[in-house]
């Protein structure tokens, strides 16, 4: 495949509340497979980029709506010369009980990491995102985890940060992985459902290990909200190749987030 003309499509199931019909399809294309600059013998250029790949979607019950915000986001290479090779882009769908989907939010550009002088290889990449809820006034919002070697000497580090459903970043970006030395990424996250709890995962190419990170989404002033890291990382898995983390949550709360 031709990483240059890759797509990004979102297949959509939307749910109708009647049982007079079955459950309708539609997919969406959210960005075109646009790569980095090429020169005119369709060499890659120094840092140009892939195209549009890695998406990640979580939705979100939008109650003043009653509707269901989709959101999406990927590693594009579709950005300019300063922030090449790729940066983070964010779109959002509303599904409604009728109608084909709405576009609301149409391929922002969330990130801008790296040095403009010297491009760094992988500033946003493997990004994963989940639902979320504050520990304290149960405020609503989506976390991003995503690898990056930003000002880190070369090395991928992992980063998590709180988003609200319009592709907004609401908190400071917090390093959750803990050897600078090492790189580190890969991320997957999971929402426990209670007390604002989750569960991250990395992995670590160097040492050839995963690690967990108990986090939690502190929402005491709703509209400052932040990630805490509850405690260093722990082997979870060693040794492993290539052993990126595949989360899932086994409590009953954690369905229950937006409903």
């Amino acid at each position: 495949m031709n990483l240059r003309q890759t797509l990004l499509a979102l297949p959509l199931v939307l749910l109708i509340p009647t049982t007079a019909e079955a459950a309708k399809t539609a997919t969406m294309k959210l960005a075109a497979g646009k790569g980095g600059p090429f020169q005119k013998d369709e060499t890659g250029k120094d840092y140009a980029g892939p195209g549009t790949e890695q998406p990640s979607t979580a939705w979100m019950l939008n109650k003043d709506k009653n509707v269901v915000d989709v959101v999406t986001v990927w590693m594009s290479s579709d950005v300019s010369t300063a922030d090449r090779p790729w940066q983070g882009k964010c779109s959002v769908l509303e599904l409604g009980q009728t109608g084909e989907p709405k576009l609301l939010v149409d391929g922002k550009q969330i990130t801008a990491l790296g040095d403009a002088n010297n491009a760094d290889e992988r500033p946003f990449n493997h990004p994963h995102l989940i639902r979320v809820e504050g520990g304290q006034n149960h405020t609503q919002l989506f976390m991003l985890t995503y690898g990056s070697d930003a000002n880190n000497n070369g090395n991928v580090q992992t980063y998590a940060v709180l988003m609200d459903n319009q592709c907004k970043l609401v908190s400071g970006m917090v390093r959750i992985s803990n050897d600078a030395n090492n790189n580190e990424g890969a991320p997957e996250a999971v929402f426990l459902g209670d007390k604002g709890w989750v569960i991250a995962g990395y992995y670590d190419n160097n040492a050839q290990r995963t690690y967990a990170v108990p986090l939690m989404v502190d929402d005491t002033d709703p509209t400052k909200p932040k990630i805490v890291k509850l405690d260093t990382p722990k082997t979870v898995v060693t040794p492993s190749n290539i052993g990126r983390p595949s989360l899932m949550s086994v409590s009953k709360a954690a369905s229950y987030v937006g409903t």
